[in-house]
């Protein structure tokens, strides 16, 4: 299977696409009932990944005539034209320490069982698509000497938002910690590890 392409070419196209995104207003009212606040929401760059074929599509050409679509998570080709793959859903961008976007996950609009309601933006097994790797994404205060750990990432967004950027440590699943150890080696102020 494809690897996916290197982190800046990651980040620099999850980011472009954030930007031509919106966050529909019931997505919104529930990141606002999570006790975000507007401010904190816009800053984490969620958005609301369409339904539309027709608007994917029109996102992913748009896309495609400035980044190299091929190797990112999420993006394939359908009918000669890219597409952007995943069901309709809440956006949530996993960061490394740095910021950069290392990949996406969705949390599902139509997804009844809760330990399904979460999933990569991946496009594996698909024509030029490319399967996603499991992110540890790093939320808040970077120079903190606690790192609390916790399964989620908009869980650990919140979390931290709500205890004064707390650094927190978020990985998708409790078998998605391959990178956990590496990811904590590379904090160079951490002296003390939760498990939240």
């Amino acid at each position: 299977e494809r690897e996916p392409s290197s982190l800046a070419v990651r980040h620099d196209t999850y980011y472009d696409m954030l930007m031509h995104l919106e966050l529909s207003p019931k997505h919104k009212a529930d990141l606002l009932a999570r006790g975000l606040s507007e401010d904190r929401i816009e800053q984490n760059m969620y958005r609301t990944l369409p339904q539309s074929r027709s608007a994917r599509r029109f996102l992913a050409g748009l896309l495609s005539d400035f980044h190299n679509l091929e190797g990112v998570p999420g993006f394939y080709v359908h009918q000669g034209c890219w597409d952007i793959a995943g069901h309709a859903g809440l956006l949530l961008p996993y960061r490394d320490k740095a910021g950069y976007i290392q990949g996406l996950q969705i949390r599902l609009d139509e997804e009844t069982k809760p330990d399904r309601k979460y999933r990569w933006l991946s496009s594996r097994s698909m024509a030029h698509g490319t399967r996603s790797r499991s992110y540890i994404h790093v939320t808040g205060n970077i120079h903190a000497k606690t790192a609390y750990l916790t399964e989620g990432g908009l869980k650990g967004d919140v979390a931290s938002f709500l205890d004064d950027d707390a650094l927190f440590l978020c990985f998708a699943g409790v078998t998605a910690i391959a990178d956990l150890k590496d990811t904590l080696l590379s904090m160079e102020y951490i002296d003390e590890v939760v498990v939240a």
